[in-house]
């Protein structure tokens, strides 16, 4: 124990991904809560680490995420909110390179980095919500080859029901500016999407080769 607390260390492999944490774990009426002092993920080339003591709260069905910021690849992403039934998250997000999404899929080849805001409300079975992200000199293998990029974008909408909808817009030196406005799909569904201008109608049509 420690000032009331029990004091643990937790070292684990898991789907490629070693995780090496730090923290104090302690009841605070019906809740128990977990402070977070250090944390360290590593898979494939990337690391994460805890950037700030962090606190999660975990009672009556609902998990409270506060102050928990990861320091990734010369990025980084901060969540705060709370989630179970209910959802109401804010994810932020700090010149995080894309590179790290081969993390999760090995076939992604982005270059590039993200940055804005997400908002994730709604509720576990049926989860909504905001984003507004930028993001700048985004490029692939197939788009360097076709000579295209790289492409800065801004994009903002909304997720809820099947559809995330978007309008944007896509940038690139030799290209001029397009806008990306409409619906995707979340599952089936019919994608509904105008795009507008030069570097759109190149970007899709790299994409579909």
């Amino acid at each position: 124990n420690a000032q009331g607390g029990t004091a643990l260390r937790v070292t684990a492999t898991s789907l490629g991904a070693s995780v090496d944490a730090t923290a104090t774990l302690s009841a605070q009426g019906n809740a128990s809560v977990l402070n977070l002092s250090a944390l360290t993920i590593v898979q494939d080339g990337a690391t994460a680490t805890l950037a700030k003591p962090a606190t999660i709260t975990i009672g009556g069905g609902t998990t409270r995420i506060d102050g928990l910021v990861l320091n990734a690849n010369g990025g980084s992403v901060a969540i705060a909110g709370t989630a179970g039934n209910a959802l109401n998250l804010t994810v932020e997000l700090h010149t995080l390179p894309l590179s790290l999404a081969a993390v999760a899929a090995p076939e992604f080849d982005a270059s590039g980095t993200v940055s804005g805001k997400l908002t994730i409300t709604g509720s576990a079975a049926a989860p909504g919500g905001q984003y507004d992200l930028a993001v700048a000199k985004a490029s692939t293998r197939a788009l360097a080859r076709a000579g295209l990029g790289p492409f800065d974008a801004k994009g903002r909408g909304t997720i809820a029901g099947n559809k995330v909808t978007n309008d944007g817009t896509i940038s690139a030196p030799s290209l001029q500016g397009s806008r990306v406005a409409g619906s995707i799909p979340r599952g089936h569904g019919e994608l509904d999407l105008t795009v507008k201008g030069e570097a759109g109608r190149n970007l899709v049509n790299t994409a579909l080769a």
